[in-house]
């Protein structure tokens, strides 16, 4: 790159681009017929100011930060408001059961001038205490999503152990890590594992595995069984509709025989 004092030396007929002027920290050209960015040449870098570089090709515009932030952003609220509404939290419960800062997720949700995002430390957090996919992990996240099933080689070692020990060599037994909050007026939280016998015979009061049909989809979902019913004991009024089952679009797979709690705090 010339230096200023080599630049001031070029005749003005040669450089017509010495009409260039500096504006709000944008390179402005005066000459529009510069040859300086007509010729066809090697992108040798002429001018840099405010963070734009000028080319015998062009110009080249600075990275736009602030939109991939707001992008960021985005995501994140999305994935924050689908872990809320799956876990039926509010913000300052989901804070204080993740050990996060009450004031920092608030303020995220709420305070439309704010121009943070999540730390690294918050999402994984949230991630290990409610056992959710972080919000680029998953190209979308499903506040619908109740429960997955959990593969034993997927377990800590203790919880294989125990696995181990309370299924005894039967057969027709899953486990299942619980997502949602639909149980947790009987001590089921977000993050227990649940197993499931799929031989058993449900009876009133059994904590259920049961598939819903809806649509052309299908989502699995734990709850009370009180025939023909199935019923939620959670803290969001949403999920206490009773739900019907029909044995066609509402399937009580097993019943839930064992739990494995995950540990608090």
């Amino acid at each position: 790159m010339r230096s200023d004092n080599a630049v001031s030396r070029l005749d003005k007929a040669a450089h017509p681009c010495l009409s260039c002027k500096c504006a709000t920290q944008r390179l402005i050209c005066g000459n529009s017929a510069s040859e300086m960015f007509q010729q066809v040449a090697q992108p040798d870098p002429v001018h840099t100011t405010g963070g734009v570089i000028a080319t015998r090709r062009g110009l080249l515009e600075p990275v736009n930060r602030s939109k991939a932030k707001r992008e960021v952003q985005t995501r994140q609220r999305v994935w924050l408001q689908g872990v809320l509404e799956a876990q039926g939290l509010k913000p300052a419960q989901l804070a204080k059961g993740a050990g996060a800062s009450t004031s920092t997720l608030t303020r995220f949700l709420n305070d439309e001038d704010y121009t943070g995002t999540l730390t690294a430390e918050t999402i994984e957090r949230i991630k290990r205490t409610y056992d959710v996919p972080g919000p680029d992990e998953a190209e979308r996240f499903d506040p619908l999503l109740e429960a997955r099933r959990l593969a034993p080689e997927d377990m800590p070692a203790a919880q294989r152990a125990a696995l181990a020990a309370l299924t005894a060599g039967r057969k027709g037994v899953e486990a299942w890590t619980i997502h949602g909050a639909a149980l947790q007026g009987v001590g089921v939280s977000p993050g227990d594992v649940m197993l499931v016998d799929l031989v058993e015979v449900p009876r009133a009061g059994d904590i259920v595995c049961a598939e819903i049909h809806e649509q052309g989809t299908r989502r699995v979902v734990f709850r009370i069984y009180e025939k023909p019913y199935l019923v939620a004991v959670g803290f969001d009024p949403r999920s206490r509709v009773p739900i019907v089952v029909d044995d066609r679009n509402v399937i009580v797979r097993g019943v839930v025989t064992d739990r494995l709690a995950s540990r608090r705090g």
